[in-house]
């Protein structure tokens, strides 16, 4: 080789070796610093209690000595045969319709029942609760407990009803503790879902507890066991409502980068966006930028739950705009996640005022009993969480409705009515503001 073929060689792979760390540094430089971003923000989420991966959050639930674990009796309740016929509406006609005929329906409904009270009874005896899931499938992970559970919380709620109906308030009250205890249980599981579920079982036992004390106006333990059960509702834990969310939407992005994922989810190939689109949005913000503005945003939300009332909805707000920014990246994940946040059990209020709201509304419905008939019910210092407007409540003929407004006055708002107007009527009803979802039979008051 001359001396002039060798330059020329050496030229050359200069030329190559300044192409491919120039490349390395316009492109691959840039994605290794925003993964190492990435990780950086998922230590300190973690740290802060915000758990990044599914191992993580697995990591941060309790373990539960086998022998004080509920959640056995509570898969073995989903695994029973479902009961036909509705509990509620047998003892809202125990209560309040054709006693004789509502009696022996409902004895017959509970005998076929037994061994949904029985395995019930047996879950409750058990001080903790730990469900044995697959954290990995973010949106996708089951709950087949919460529907079979919420069911025999309506059956130990109408053998409750019988004994009151029998004179004997210190048995029905026992049914209303069991009810809260699985409320309890639930509200062991730090997932939105698990939280919403546990809320439900509270307003069902202050619901019946209510019944009672319309129904038995000459019992003053059951307005007193109403009382109590309204000082003892569990303030909401939002860190535990929101602990899981990162997990969700982490593992879902994920899930929905491959069929085998998407199959998980039970996402079409038809709702696939175009591959057009997919790529002009890959081009417009690359995908491990906008992972990491999610987790940044996820981080600021959680920031935001301990950030005073007055200043919490604007953090919020400005972390839900950075959330979306970030799932641009993510067409399908962003759908889900809108979904999710939008619809999930009716529960896009603040859960801390929907429990003022619960308070108030059976506070109103306390006095409004004990209000001699003729005589207006104070109720001027019962105001509205959401907008300041006092609550309503009217009496008419036997009946009494208490009603307390929602935000801007949309879909409704929360209603109590006892007795219930109309056979097939709900006993309560609640509407999330802004969500036009109505939860029947007195699943939410």
């Amino acid at each position: 080789m001359t001396l002039g073929t060798r330059t020329f060689g050496i030229v050359v792979s200069g030329c190559l070796a300044v192409l491919v760390v120039g490349g390395f540094l316009a492109f691959g430089w840039p994605a290794l610093r925003t993964e190492a971003d990435f990780q950086v923000q998922a230590r300190l989420a973690t740290a802060e209690g915000l758990p990044a991966t599914a191992s993580a959050f697995e990591a941060y639930l309790p373990r539960v000595a086998d022998a004080a674990n509920a959640a056995p009796s509570y898969v073995a309740l989903s695994r029973l045969p479902r009961l036909s016929g509705d509990p509620t509406k047998i003892g809202q006609d125990v209560l309040f319709g054709d006693r004789t005929a509502a009696v022996k329906r409902a004895s017959s409904y509970l005998t076929a029942a037994v061994h949904q009270l029985e395995t019930a009874e047996a879950a409750v005896a058990k001080p903790h609760c730990r469900f044995d899931r697959d954290w990995s499938l973010g949106v996708a992970v089951l709950f087949p407990e919460f529907g079979p559970a919420k069911s025999a919380a309506k059956s130990l709620l109408l053998r409750g009803t019988l004994s009151a109906t029998a004179g004997r308030p210190l048995d029905a009250l026992q049914e209303v503790k069991r009810v809260q205890k699985m409320a309890a249980h639930f509200r062991q599981e730090p997932t939105r879902l698990s939280q919403a579920v546990a809320g439900s079982l509270d307003s069902s036992a202050l619901r019946q507890l209510a019944m009672w004390a319309y129904a038995f106006r000459n019992e003053p333990r059951y307005r007193e066991a109403l009382r109590g059960a309204l000082q003892s509702l569990p303030e909401p834990d939002l860190h535990d409502w929101h602990r899981f969310d990162l997990v969700e939407i982490m593992t879902t992005i994920e899930l929905c980068k491959t069929k085998k994922g998407r199959d998980k989810i039970g996402l079409k190939d038809s709702d696939l966006p175009p591959s057009s689109v997919a790529n002009a949005l890959a081009l417009a913000q690359p995908p491990d930028k906008g992972r990491l503005e999610v987790i940044k945003a996820m981080r600021d939300m959680w920031t935001a739950i301990d950030a005073a009332e007055q200043d919490r909805k604007l953090m919020m707000d400005k972390a839900e705009n950075r959330m979306y920014r970030g799932l641009v990246s993510f067409p399908i994940a962003a759908r889900l996640y809108e979904a999710l946040s939008d619809t999930e059990l009716g529960t896009t209020s603040d859960p801390s005022e929907e429990r003022k709201a619960k308070v108030i509304l059976y506070t109103a419905f306390v006095r409004a009993i004990e209000t001699p008939s003729g005589s207006p019910v104070k109720v001027e210092d019962l105001r509205s969480p959401y907008d300041g407007k006092p609550v309503s409540v009217k009496r008419s003929g036997d009946s009494i409705e208490v009603e307390l407004s929602t935000p801007h006055g949309l879909f409704g708002g929360m209603k109590l009515v006892v007795p219930p107007k109309g056979s097939n009527g709900p006993i309560a009803t609640r509407v999330a503001p802004g969500n036009d979802l109505r939860l029947q039979s007195g699943a939410i008051c």
